[in-house]
């Protein structure tokens, strides 16, 4: 059966923070009147409805059809819910008839919360869900059931309550699509639980699942909350960061990392074990023309962090990198080079020059390519600045910029020139 003992009350204050004591599907919190005063990204994935669409609003929503054949639109009614959910006096598991917002219908388990804020209010847990069935009596009494007996709705990884592979390689794919229309990037980083197996061996598989919860709840944690953090198989996550190139994905893996090894996981009570993880990570467009290349880069760099320790961050790279010497320029400043490259590659170029900018600015970039008329044009993120040494590659001050969004031209070019290059050497 269901243990509400697992769950505790959460305030409005603490909804985006994270703190419930177990992962759920999805969560959305209610008032005493049925007012939808939030809706999470679980809710929003299972139902189809967006927080936008609800919050503020009763359970009665529904959708207008397309115009008929006289211009009219009818209101066709789809609410979230049947019945009414409180008041309760503590967690309580209840069955719920939801509806999606497509019409589908959901026979759905929950946990119902009494919410410590607004008086009355009550927070709606998505457990389980026993997959599409007809229109019910809504005056039906809500009732517990067994665990055992439900299905959990495919989109969802049934151990962390995270989004299953399914669902993170659907994102992956749009993702993808629109990176590659409007030349944007995104990483794709990979995370595993270390010592995963051992550790089960030792304390059994229910600690394990435990331990993997913990996990997620931390990752998830870790990353911005547009960004899109899956369950894939065993003791290993998916992290999608849209809009971030090497640079940053880097820093999230990092913040990743630290974020599990600063949180231990409690074993019982008075024990705690120290987690670490480790992670590998490839970027569009730089290590990849495909998701297929863009996962097998992800999966070489996390072998690669394997086989330096573990506990440690390795962002793909892709090598090798070609000599070029030739003017970059400042869009705008089309007769004042900020100074001559020294090295390319998909993911950037070198440029020798005293630098006059700081780590982290991003500039609109132009340069020519041997034996093409028109220049590439990027948008670039200073990564690295170099005061010379062995800092630099070529032993002089400059910058190392990281290509952050190109049109498929300009990648055209860059990836022609590498390719002739490569093969004359």
């Amino acid at each position: 059966m269901l243990d509400p003992r697992t769950t505790r009350p959460i305030d409005l204050a603490s909804w985006n923070a994270g703190t419930a004591t177990r992962p759920v599907n999805g969560r959305f919190l209610v008032d005493a009147e049925g007012t939808i005063l939030a809706f999470d990204r679980g809710a929003e994935s299972f139902t189809g409805w967006t927080a936008l669409e609800v919050v503020g609003r009763g359970p009665g929503l529904g959708v207008y059809t397309e115009p008929d054949d006289d211009g009219f639109r009818r209101f066709e009614p789809r609410p979230l819910y049947e019945g009414t959910l409180g008041p309760v006096s503590r967690a309580t598991p209840r069955t719920l008839s939801m509806c999606a917002k497509d019409g589908v219908r959901w026979q759905v388990d929950v946990i119902l919360t009494p919410a410590a804020a607004p008086p009355g209010a009550v927070t709606v847990e998505l457990l389980r869900a026993r997959g599409p069935a007809g229109a019910t009596d809504a005056a039906a009494a809500p009732s517990a059931a067994p665990a055992h007996a439900l299905e959990r709705w495919p989109g969802i990884d049934a151990l962390t309550g995270l989004p299953s592979p399914v669902e993170f390689e659907a994102r992956l794919a749009d993702v993808f699509a629109l990176a590659r229309s409007e030349g944007v990037p995104f990483s794709l980083l990979l995370v595993e639980v270390d010592g995963y197996d051992a550790f089960v061996e030792a304390l059994g598989p229910g600690l394990g699942d435990a331990m993997l919860r913990h996990a997620a709840r931390v990752i998830h944690g870790a990353v911005r909350g547009h960004d899109m953090t899956a369950r894939l198989d065993g003791a290993q996550f998916g992290v999608l960061l849209e809009g971030t190139g090497r640079t940053a994905g880097r820093a999230v893996g990092g913040r990743v990392r630290q974020a599990v090894e600063y949180h231990p996981f409690e074993v019982d009570e008075g024990r705690r074990l120290r987690l670490t993880v480790t992670v590998g990570g490839a970027c569009y467009p730089a290590d990849g023309d495909t998701l297929d290349e863009l996962a097998r880069r992800a999966r070489e760099a996390l072998a690669e962090a394997r086989r330096l320790g573990r506990n440690r961050v390795w962002i793909y790279a892709r090598r090798p990198r070609l000599r070029i010497i030739t003017p970059v320029y400042v869009e705008g400043q089309e007769h004042d080079p900020i100074g001559l490259s020294y090295d390319i590659s998909n993911s950037g170029l070198f440029v020798e020059c005293e630098p006059r900018v700081a780590e982290g600015a991003r500039l609109g970039l132009h340069f020519g390519v041997p034996g093409q008329t028109e220049p590439v044009r990027v948008i670039g993120r200073v990564a690295r600045v170099s005061r010379g040494g062995e800092s630099s590659p070529s032993g002089g001050p400059g910058l190392g910029i990281e290509f952050e969004s190109y049109g498929q031209r300009d990648r055209t070019l860059i990836e022609s020139y590498l390719r002739e290059g490569l093969a004359e050497d």
